[in-house]
């Protein structure tokens, strides 16, 4: 039996979800949870290696609880064999109580032995936002990338025709990454407007390292007239604050 997680976080205070040995990661944060629960070292595997300071509503996680705890569980309110209890219920309360409030686990399933969160995943849905006002909050700084000047929304969205299908996107990866290829597959991309926030939505069969960031400031130069929606150029890379990850599809 492998649980499946469903997990929300904010990323500003940590360094991403990949485990570091002294750094806060939302990977290490969850683990050292489960730790708590269990006794002993359980890893967890994410659909997504989301960088520093990104958010996500709908990361995707999966686990492999202990022998010991297969098919009875974590304490006594957690017995799969009972009808009288709601186990991945208090799975999800369990190790919320263990994790800051900035790391939430929305869901638990039980999920096939074979399941695995990243190779399994067929696509993955990411929004980016830009507060184009002139007096954001706090929050908004935190969850958003500041640009005062008006964007045209239309040439940007304009310039996410170009993105659709397969291309090679080797423009927008970041220098030195590791790739075996550069060509990547989006299957959606488009802007919309909520009051003073542009908010870009993007789903892809795979995206290499700030791929989506560096799109995202091609597209700031298309918004502010800087340059043609068909001729895109590699512009500033947008602040990891605006993004999150939004939903992991699987078959």
């Amino acid at each position: 039996m492998k649980i499946k997680l469903t997990i929300k976080y904010n990323g500003a205070k940590y360094l991403g979800w990949q485990r570091q040995k002294t750094r806060p990661t939302i990977q290490r944060k969850i683990e050292e949870a489960l730790y708590k629960i269990f006794h002993q070292k359980v890893i967890i595997y994410g659909a997504s290696r989301t960088d520093a300071g990104v958010h996500a509503e709908g990361q995707v996680a999966h686990f492999t609880p202990p022998p010991s705890f297969q098919p009875t569980a974590v304490g006594t309110s957690w017995n799969p064999g009972s009808p009288a209890f709601r186990p991945l219920n208090s799975c999800v309360q369990k190790i919320n109580s263990y994790l800051p409030e900035d790391i939430r686990i929305v869901m638990a399933e039980e999920v096939q032995d074979s399941f695995h969160a990243r190779e399994d995943s067929v696509s993955k849905l990411y929004e980016y936002s830009i507060f184009n006002g002139k007096n954001p909050t706090k929050k908004d700084k935190t969850m958003s990338w500041w640009r005062p000047k008006k964007l045209n929304i239309l040439l940007m969205n304009e310039a996410c025709g170009y993105l659709i299908g397969e291309h090679d996107f080797r423009l927008f990866q970041t220098s030195g990454s590791r790739t075996k290829t550069t060509f990547r597959t989006i299957l959606e991309a488009a802007w919309r407007q909520e009051e003073d926030f542009l908010v870009f939505k993007i789903q892809g069969t795979g995206f290499l390292k700030h791929m989506i960031r560096n799109i995202v400031g091609a597209m700031y130069l298309v918004g502010s007239g800087q340059i043609n929606p068909a001729h895109m150029i590699r512009g500033p890379t947008a602040p990891a604050c605006g993004l999150s990850l939004k939903k992991i599809f699987y078959f």
